[in-house]
């Protein structure tokens, strides 16, 4: 089987709530924007939505790519475009109409935009572009994981809730439930990614749950390339810290035995102990 490029979609997600902010931010004022050339663009839709328009996200689409052509110093412009093209794509398929789920009508209305000089390609050069559908989905399932979280962080100390937090466990272990196969699986990995991204926020977990395990279960280790299993690879970090940790307690140790030595190395007996008491430490 040819190895999958869906990672290509996952691996930014977990930037994905805070390009939200940015974008929520950035067309907070759509309304008063681009109405004529939306206005336009929004007659590539069909009339018989069920009142529904593409008018606002339009505008919204139109305020962000400008704000991605004027600011080139955006640390992650790239991670930025995959959002933008994950809303477009979000919006097409919020019309349910399976006419607009195609390559064609992506293309199409990308090149309307292009006609009214809000070049997307441009800007986002391989980014924009239509989503396979099962993509598009476990995109979504990510986003709100790695959303949950975002806003918790982000709360004020008065008002933290928990209850962003809790509302992942149940998501986390029915995403997971496909994940116990040996096999090479970007979803899978994605979501081991935010397991391993969940344990660097394990206070947060552990305030919230009770226990730093909860994003764990369920799930194997990382794959290798050739789709075998490496089981040492999830525990690495861990490993590694004990054994740092271990060493610095030693280290500290010694040292301190050794000063205590040299201070009172005529001080008798009792200098004698510290200086055996180390020496068997050192060993």
């Amino acid at each position: 089987m040819e190895p999958s490029n869906d990672h290509k979609y996952y691996e930014s997600i977990r930037s994905f709530p805070t390009f939200q902010d940015y974008y929520n931010r950035e067309t907070a004022e759509y309304e008063t924007k681009y109405i004529s050339e939306c206005e336009d663009i929004n007659k590539y839709f069909d009339k018989e939505n069920q009142g529904r328009n593409f008018n606002s996200a339009c505008q919204q689409i139109a305020l962000f790519t400008k704000y991605l052509k004027e600011y080139h110093d955006l640390a992650d412009k790239n991670g930025a475009c995959k959002y933008l093209n994950y809303i477009i794509n979000k919006e097409i398929r919020e019309f349910n109409n399976s006419d607009y789920e195609t390559n064609e009508f992506y293309d199409n209305l990308i090149n309307k935009f292009d006609e009214k000089n809000l070049n997307l390609r441009t800007d986002c050069t391989e980014s924009i572009k239509l989503l396979d559908k099962n993509v598009f989905e476990n995109m979504g399932k990510l986003y709100t994981l790695y959303s949950s979280f975002h806003k918790y962080i982000y709360m004020d100390e008065e008002s933290k809730d928990c209850n962003e937090i809790e509302k992942c466990v149940p998501l986390f272990k029915e995403y997971t439930q496909g994940c116990n196969g040996d096999r090479n699986d970007d979803f899978c990995n994605a979501l081991l990614n935010f397991s391993n991204y969940a344990y660097s926020h394990n206070s947060v977990v552990m305030t919230c749950t009770g226990e730093t395990s909860t994003f764990t279960l369920g799930l194997k280790r990382y794959t290798d390339e050739d789709g075998s299993v490496d089981e040492s690879d999830f525990d690495t970090d861990i490993s590694q810290n004990s054994v740092f940790i271990a060493f610095s307690i030693i280290l500290v140790v010694s040292v301190t035995l050794f000063i205590l030595y040299k201070s009172h190395s005529n001080g008798g007996s009792n200098s004698k102990i510290i200086y055996f008491f180390y020496l068997y430490h050192i060993k």
